[in-house]
């Protein structure tokens, strides 16, 4: 599902790119190593704080239609660029935020103490395939048991996003709802079975060689 509003704002701050088989163009080496056709760099939004003010206020009014935020005392989130959105959405919504830190492979809450009973939103930037996400809810729980995340009426836990990037949609989860501004599938290859690669396209990542991919938006 595309929010053209969001979509043509992400493109006009240059923040997303997507293969179209111009000539010469490039695609993707993602930090897992694999290839992409797509690209999400909200580095570029998240430089200017009305743009994350932008995307935060509309990132509560579509959650305001999922569950009733009424309930919510505490936004979380990952790590480290979801970090300034999740503290938007919590000054939007009048409570408290917290984050948790990136250790090797996980998240861990280390730098904040949660009340008993505590009901929290988790909000990111971008979600792939619920790793993080889940990685997030399980440092939480572990020592917290008492504190919820807020769940809808499929008594699945909600998270906000301003993008999710499955491979395939619709993406269906067993324990969570997202929560999207812009939902857009992203296809993703091993190096040695990229077609990309095959049709002559150099693969680059995105990180070092944004310039490159600008030229293509």
């Amino acid at each position: 599902m595309r929010n053209r509003e969001i979509e043509r704002f992400l493109k006009k701050q240059g923040a997303f790119w997507q293969y179209s088989s111009k000539r010469r163009e490039p695609h993707a080496v993602l930090t897992s190593g694999k290839h992409s056709d797509g690209y999400f760099n909200l580095s570029a939004v998240f430089q200017d704080p009305k743009a994350v003010d932008f995307l935060a206020s509309a990132l509560v009014k579509k959650l305001e239609r999922k569950v009733d935020l009424s309930e919510v005392t505490r936004v979380i989130s990952s790590a480290m660029a979801a970090i300034l959105l999740g503290f938007k959405v919590a000054e939007i919504l009048g409570v408290k935020f917290a984050h948790c830190d990136k250790i090797n492979d996980d998240q861990a809450l280390k730098r904040f103490d949660l009340e008993d009973n505590e009901v929290i939103i988790q909000i990111e930037e971008l979600i792939t395939t619920l790793g993080t996400t889940k990685k997030v809810t399980k440092a939480i729980l572990e020592n917290n048991p008492k504190v919820r995340f807020i769940k809808n009426k499929e008594n699945k836990i909600v998270v906000g996003t301003i993008i999710h990037r499955p491979a395939k949609l619709p993406a269906n989860y067993e324990d969570y709802t997202i929560v999207p501004l812009w939902e857009e599938e992203i296809h993703n290859w091993d190096p040695h079975r990229c077609p990309l690669c095959k049709q002559g396209s150099k693969a680059l990542r995105p990180k070092e060689h944004w310039h490159s991919f600008l030229k293509y938006l």
